[in-house]
């Protein structure tokens, strides 16, 4: 958030314009590690935050990270709760919440309306519903390498085979941004607002990107990508979005040689000022008045 301060400024402003920053409890929905809760509930709001914030999620595995992440650093008054529960049967009381958030969540459902209506049910009254969702649709990139003479990259190819193959696999939507005002609608809210930001992931260009945090990030890209495990299930869903495996792996071959060329530039000390590549995806903010 150091290098990216535009993030926090957005959703403070998003948020205080519409709560006041008087918020009774947060829910934070499909918690996973424990960020957003932490971000909004004791981060963005007015007086030290929420005077109570919970996280849900069903992966056990995935609050033992967040509680691992809470740690020692936070007083036991400012910690976060968190709770082991489905989205789609949350185990609260009707209206026990002034802000009940979620983060890159209802794009990995198959029913987010329905997760919504359980949002809306545990918010109270003049309270709000705030889910954040990406359009994967909507991104923008650049490569040099990759462009020129196509009209297309081989990264616009692959990330929208992602999106056709996740909805066909999963059910999942990707690009569920654009859809947020109509869901909200649906799941009974009103004086529903959208904001959007493009959140771009440390570009190398950008002076405020260290060269510890592209370090950091691009070993972490390339082990993922030398996991036959996780490329095997990438592949399974790029080939659902219609590419050939072949291409796939390819593709693959030459993403890992660019990541490692550019880890032993950085390790080198050499600058950094020629990586121009440029990467971002919208992300909205939606709000809805319960």
């Amino acid at each position: 958030m150091k290098q990216r301060p535009w993030i926090p400024l957005f959703y403070r402003s998003s948020l205080m314009s519409r709560t006041g920053g008087r918020i009774s409890g947060l829910l934070d929905v499909g918690c996973g590690s424990g960020f957003l809760a932490r971000f909004f509930g004791r981060g963005l709001l007015g007086d030290g935050g929420a005077s109570r914030v919970v996280g849900v999620d069903i992966s056990g595995k995935s609050l033992q990270a967040a509680r691992d992440e809470e740690g020692e650093r936070v007083s036991v008054s400012r910690r976060v709760d968190y709770i082991q529960a489905d989205a789609y049967h949350l185990p609260f009381r009707p209206s026990a919440f002034g802000l009940v958030t979620s983060r890159t969540f209802l794009m990995h459902l198959t029913s987010p309306e329905k997760a919504l209506r359980e949002m809306a049910r545990v918010c109270r009254r003049d309270g709000f519903v705030a889910p954040v969702e990406p359009d994967w649709g909507a991104f923008s990139s650049y490569t040099p390498k990759e462009s020129g003479t196509k009209e297309v990259s081989d990264g616009e190819i692959v990330l929208r085979a992602e999106i056709r193959g996740r909805k066909k696999l999963y059910g999942q939507d990707p690009t569920i941004g654009r859809r947020l005002p109509d869901l909200l609608h649906r799941a009974g809210l009103k004086e529903i607002t959208i904001d959007g930001i493009f959140e771009v992931p440390m570009t190398p260009c950008d002076s405020r990107t260290s060269r510890r945090s592209l370090i950091s990030e691009d070993a972490l890209t390339l082990k993922h990508l030398s996991d036959r495990k996780r490329t095997d299930e990438y592949v399974k869903v790029l080939v659902a979005g219609g590419l050939s495996e072949a291409w796939i792996r390819r593709y693959l071959d030459r993403r890992k040689a660019r990541l490692a060329g550019r880890l032993r530039q950085l390790k080198s000390h050499r600058s950094k000022e020629g990586m121009t590549s440029f990467f971002a995806i919208p992300f909205f903010l939606a709000m809805g008045k319960k």
